[in-house]
């Protein structure tokens, strides 16, 4: 009987070992005493325990922190000094319908040069934030023209005049001048400080036009510049 020596296997392996030493051994039996006996080495089988479940959560990575902008620190806007008047969507495109109601502004006026008519509040005299149309009037003989084109559809057109607060020059006097139909019909003389209303007869007038220009109270020119304003401008049919 050949005794085979066995070397020390963990004990979970144990039973496949003893196979292999029996298959081994009936072959030995087969080529009898002289033969030689194989000798088989294995390396010990180490079984690796299961990994136990983890009671720890899972980590998610996290994402990156979103920076929160919070802005710069809000800044007062200074408001316009010319705000966008209610006039007409056209310019000079005026009818009954379309004026019902309200005041003009530099819209409703035929072809406005917009770098010279201003829709916008300005301080006139004792009233503060009055809404009209303003227009600078320069030394010398510069004169702004603002022309209606009535169509013969009114029958009476009224406004309010002045000098705004913040003229350059405090010392002159605006002239305004009515003309209707190509003739001038009348003539407003208003000083520094105060307003004057003007009602025009407009029944059979196409062309209504204010006519803006600076007098000066001594001399032939006016030293400075000046801000006629119209305002409470109304058109009745």
């Amino acid at each position: 009987m050949n005794f085979i020596y066995v070397p020390e296997i963990p004990w979970k392996v144990t039973a496949l070992a003893v196979s292999v030493i029996i298959g081994f051994t009936g072959c030995s039996g087969g080529v009898g005493n002289s033969g030689a006996v194989s000798s088989v080495t294995s390396s010990p089988i180490v079984a690796e325990d299961p990994i136990p479940p983890s009671d720890a959560p899972t980590l998610l990575p996290s994402p990156s922190p979103t920076a929160i902008d919070g802005g710069s620190p809000a800044s007062s806007a200074a408001p316009s000094a010319m705000p966008t008047g209610d006039g007409s969507a056209t310019p000079g495109d005026i009818s009954p319908e379309k004026t019902k109601g309200r005041d003009l502004a530099v819209n409703d006026f035929f072809e406005p040069d917009d770098h010279v008519l201003k829709d916008g509040l300005y301080n006139v005299a004792t009233l503060t934030d009055q809404k009209g149309v303003g227009a600078t009037v320069g030394s010398g003989s510069q004169k702004v023209e603002a022309e209606l084109r009535l169509a013969n559809r009114y029958e009476k057109f009224t406004f309010n005049v002045g000098q705004a607060n913040n003229s350059k020059s405090s010392d002159e006097i605006l002239h305004v001048e009515v003309n209707k139909n190509g003739a001038n019909d009348s003539i407003v003389e208003v000083p520094f400080n105060e307003t004057r209303p003007v009602e025009v007869d407009a029944a059979n007038v196409n062309a209504l036009k204010i006519v803006l220009s600076c007098q000066p109270k001594e001399g032939s020119t006016c030293r400075d510049e000046i801000t006629a304003v119209l305002y409470g401008m109304r058109l009745e049919p």
